[in-house]
């Protein structure tokens, strides 16, 4: 949008650009100071946040538990916006399989014959 005000200046008015591209003059201002100090923005503050947390997590957070993690540390996000981010960054969670899962089930089939439950 800036460009197109730079661009535009001369043929529309802030105010007739503001209302095409559906954004409050206060807005788009906030948008420009942002820019002008160099800060990030607030989406990208939360992307570094749902790296570093999956990260540390090697890989294994999924979105439900990143976005507990953002809430306990008082960063106000919505958990539908942690998937979309995550999705956007490629970040998909690593599924780790318990080990001896039939094993586990053959103990089980043992211990109920040998206590005569399963006949």
């Amino acid at each position: 949008m800036i460009n197109m005000t730079k661009n535009n200046n001369e043929k529309h008015s802030f105010k007739a650009l503001c209302l095409h591209f559906d954004v409050s003059p206060s807005s788009f201002y906030k948008w420009k100071l942002d820019q002008s100090k160099g800060l990030p923005s607030r989406k990208d503050s939360i992307k570094a946040e749902i790296k570093r947390l999956f990260d540390q997590s090697n890989g294994t957070y999924g979105s439900p538990r990143i976005f507990h993690a953002l809430r306990t540390s008082e960063k106000s996000v919505c958990k539908n916006t942690v998937a979309k981010y995550m999705e956007e960054m490629g970040l998909m969670r690593t599924v780790r399989k318990k080990e001896g899962g039939l094993l586990q089930l053959t103990q089980i089939i043992t211990l109920l014959l040998l206590r005569g439950d399963l006949r």
